[in-house]
């Protein structure tokens, strides 16, 4: 699979990369990449939005276009920020691509997927192969990229796919570290949001942060287990991807996780949640899909609990 990467010493070689999803994550994204003058398509499903994202765009951003979906070819590389209970639909579309098998896919999705609950590596791993898939994530609040330092782990079975990306993703205040642990990554981020939900939202109820930091460590751990019998490494979740992402989010009031547990904790519904925060919570849809998978997580199975009592009493 490697010789279907192009090679950046080649004369013909112009670096090219697609980042569907327009939110503040995606587009900050966009921003990175086409700071190297790498040629970025920014692509939303909205066409309203195509121009009110393009009247945003900075004075940086000569290499950065706007495009709803369908309107420009992919390129080589492409950066999925969409929240993960949209990724099936999303890769149902893209397989449609005829020359969908010499594209590298980008994940930045930190969720699993309908309806059977699959991680966005586990669904892209199926559907156009293992070596095509990457993890990019780590402590990377949106509000601060790409102007303040950040450090992104980039993570992929595929040795020149990882490397490649942390190329295209590196700059003067971004940091990228490589990782052949895919999955582990991966799980640290899935585990980050759950635990940051579970968190603030014991908090709200209970004003305890003593009770609060011992669930979100429970949730924390039983997710760790379950990845482990997955093949995950331990440096993968005491490393950037894990302990570095959840204190960084954790302590971020602008994180959507920190005020949807706020409002979770003090008896508000999910679509209450949603509403106020008017961004998708990727945790609220994890969380029951999560317990499918981990029926022996009793603290995951206590925060489905949570999130349906809410629900009932709106």
């Amino acid at each position: 699979m490697r010789d279907r990467l192009p090679n950046r010493h080649s004369e013909r070689f112009t670096p090219r990369a697609t980042v569907i999803g327009a939110g503040k994550f995606g587009h900050a994204i966009a921003e990175i990449v086409s700071r190297q003058n790498i040629p970025t398509h920014l692509v939303t499903r909205s066409e309203s939005r195509v121009e009110a994202i393009r009247q945003r765009l900075t004075r940086h951003s000569a290499a950065l276009s706007v495009h709803k979906f369908g309107d420009a070819p992919l390129a080589d590389i492409v950066f999925l920020a969409l929240p993960s209970n949209e990724l099936p639909e999303m890769v149902g579309r893209l397989g449609a691509y005829p020359d969908i098998a010499d594209k590298q896919f980008a994940l930045l999705s930190k969720g699993l997927t309908y309806p059977d609950g699959e991680t966005p590596l586990e669904l892209v791993s199926r559907t156009f192969g293992i070596d095509h898939a990457a993890v990019v994530t780590g402590p990377s609040l949106a509000d601060e990229l790409p102007h303040r330092t950040t450090h992104l782990a980039v993570a992929s079975h595929n040795e020149d796919l990882r490397h490649y990306l942390a190329n295209m993703l590196a700059g003067d205040s971004i940091h990228t570290h490589e990782s052949d642990d895919s999955t582990g990554v991966e799980w640290a981020g899935i585990a980050k949001n759950v635990a940051t939900l579970g968190f603030h939202a014991r908090l709200a109820a209970t004003n305890s942060r003593n009770d609060a930091g011992a669930y979100a460590a429970q949730l924390y751990s039983e997710i760790w287990e379950y990845a482990a019998t997955l093949g995950a490494e331990p440096r993968s979740f005491i490393g950037i991807a894990g302990v570095g992402d959840l204190l960084t989010t954790s302590h971020a009031p602008t994180s959507r996780n920190v005020r949807a547990g706020q409002l979770i904790g003090k008896g508000h519904s999910t679509g209450e949640a949603e509403a106020r925060i008017k961004q998708t919570v990727e945790a609220f849809h994890t969380v029951p899909l999560l317990a499918r998978r981990i029926q022996s997580g009793v603290r995951i199975q206590e925060l489905v609990d949570t999130l349906l009592s809410t629900h009932k009493q709106s």
